[in-house]
């Protein structure tokens, strides 16, 4: 008769329903539609994404660079771009690649 009386009780009713409630988050955890594995390859595809774009920006600049040099029309530009583009250099030039 006690534990029927309990069961009315409001606090095993609360903590019964918070532990239903976490029981419910736990299988969704790992069987639910955005569960654990989902997100670390949500966030490994993310850092992918973030490194790709990284690397367009840099060539996008590197782009822009030899658009102005070869509307500019300067020599040592020009130069500069036949040396990237071929890598042909004179005898005792080094050529140094900046990213």
């Amino acid at each position: 008769m006690k534990f029927i009386l309990n069961i009315f009780n409001p606090n095993f009713f609360f903590n019964s329903l918070v532990l239903l409630f976490l029981l419910y988050l736990c299988y969704h955890l790992f069987y639910g539609r955005y569960n654990i594995g989902n997100y670390l390859v949500n966030d490994f595809q993310e850092s992918l994404y973030q490194d790709q774009i990284k690397v367009l920006n840099k060539k996008i600049s590197s782009l822009d660079k030899d658009l102005y040099a070869l509307y500019s029309g300067m020599e040592d530009f020009l130069d500069e771009i036949m040396k990237k583009k071929y890598e042909i250099t004179s005898p005792g030039e080094v050529l140094i690649k900046i990213n």
